[in-house]
This record gives structure tokens, sequence and C-alpha cells, in this order.
């Protein structure tokens, strides 16, 4: 059990007075906590994952704008463009027993069957790119990505993707799954001949509201092992850089 402390002014005046004719000694203010420089910690973070072998690129959405590093992220979007696909046919009452292999499992059937029920319209949902007829080929930055990421909790007003993002098949839990509490999604493709693409979106509660992350990187030898290799570090000091510092939300839903 934690003592609980008696400030030295309060202390003072139970004894009768302090310092000089029974004055009160005046208290230091504590010295403000530095403000995180996120530039600086992404840019660390980024550079420890590309020793693995693989350039990177990382977006964090806060309250305070979107930090990001590295790869733009103007390529497809893969997998990742399943969670719009998934919010805009629930939110048009089209999505049916569709969502959860198109999220969980990533399954791309049912995934090209929400698109075509949206008929490849993904409405007014924010900070998304028109979507493509073949969708994964959707070209989505990272920077979007991450503002979209922060809002899937208040845009999927049914809460059966934001639920299904929390139940990704072991298979597929690494990198943005070292979060704490995180809720993802990734994908994976060849954007072009000897450059693989890995690619995760993920929305992390915070006090009040949601962080939006999203990160890609080309692995080197292409190969998935060592993009994963990529995708751990970075989910791993990203989910140390939340627990260390008291980031402001980006997102915080209406109730």
């Amino acid at each position: 059990m934690k003592t609980r402390k008696i400030a030295p002014a309060l202390l003072c005046l139970a004894l009768a007075g302090c310092g000089v004719d029974g004055g009160v000694d005046k208290q230091e203010a504590a010295p403000e906590q530095p403000a995180v420089d996120l530039q600086a910690e992404l840019t660390d973070i980024a550079r420890a994952a590309s020793a693995e072998g693989g350039r990177v690129g990382i977006a964090l959405a806060t309250g305070d704008g979107v930090d990001h590093v590295g790869l733009s992220g103007e390529s497809w979007a893969w997998s990742t463009i399943k969670v719009p696909v998934a919010i805009a046919a629930e939110r048009a009452d089209v999505a049916g027993q569709l969502i959860d292999d198109t999220i969980t499992v990533s399954d791309n059937n049912t995934s090209y069957q929400l698109a075509r029920n949206i008929d490849f319209d993904l409405g007014d949902l924010p900070h998304v790119p028109e979507l493509d007829q073949l969708p994964g080929e959707t070209v989505w930055p990272l920077r979007e990505q991450a503002r979209f990421a922060a809002d899937i909790p208040c845009l999927d007003t049914g809460g059966t993707t934001y639920e299904a993002m929390g139940e990704i098949v072991d298979w597929q839990s690494y990198g943005l799954a070292e979060i704490d509490g995180a809720h993802f999604k990734g994908g994976w493709g060849v954007d072009a001949p000897r450059l693989y693409s890995m690619r995760q979106i993920a929305t992390v509660p915070v006090d009040g509201g949601y962080l939006g992350i999203a990160v890609q990187t080309y692995p080197d030898d292409t190969s998935h092992d060592t993009g994963t290799a990529i995708l751990d570090v970075i989910g791993q000091q990203l989910d140390e850089l939340i627990d260390a510092h008291d980031l402001t939300p980006a997102a915080i839903c209406s109730s």
C-alpha cells in the first residue's frame, strides 16, 4: 500500500509554523515534462526495423495530427482495404454474414462479394480513396490510412468490423498485433517485380479515444518471413512508445 504523502506546506501549518517568524517555506514548482518528439521517435523505430533487412514506412495519428516517416504508401493497399469495404457494407446493410471471414482470415472471396454489394462505392467514409475494381489494387497512402484507422470505432456503428479486427487468426497476428489492445488488419502482395509489400493498419485505444497507425515494409529479400520480422520490431517499439507517453487520441467517438 502506498503511504499518503502530506504536502510540506500543510505539515508546517499543522506544526504551528515553519521558517522565519512562523512563515511557510515556498516549494519549487515541479519541472514540466518535455513534450514527446514523435517524429524523432518514429525515425528511431524505422531505423531499428530497417536493420532487419528492408525499407519501412510508419504513420501515427494522434490528437496533434499525423506523424510520418519513411515509405509513403502511395501503392496498393492489398487486404487493408477490406476494413473500409466491410464498414461500408455494414452501414449500407448489405454485409450479411460476410464480415467475419473477410477480416479475421482475410478471405478474398467474401471481401470481393462485399465490394460488389456496395457497388465498389465506399460512400461517405473519410480518409479513403476511390475503390478500384480490384479492391486490393486501390492506392491508399499511409497518412490517410492512419487517420482512417483512428476513426474506425466511430464509423463502425454496428461494431462488427472493429470486433473482428480484434480476432485475427494466429498466423496473421504479427507486427501491430504486438501493441497492447490493438485492433488491426494486414495485407501483402507483389507491387512490382522484386518488390514484395506488407502493410498493416491498427486502431489503438487510449484514454478517452483512439490512435490510428499504418505501416508498410518492402523486405529486401522479398520474403514474408523477413517482412514479418520487420513489422514485429515496429509493433514492439510502438507498443513501448505508446506505453511511455500520454498521447492524445486522434478520434473520440460521440455518445
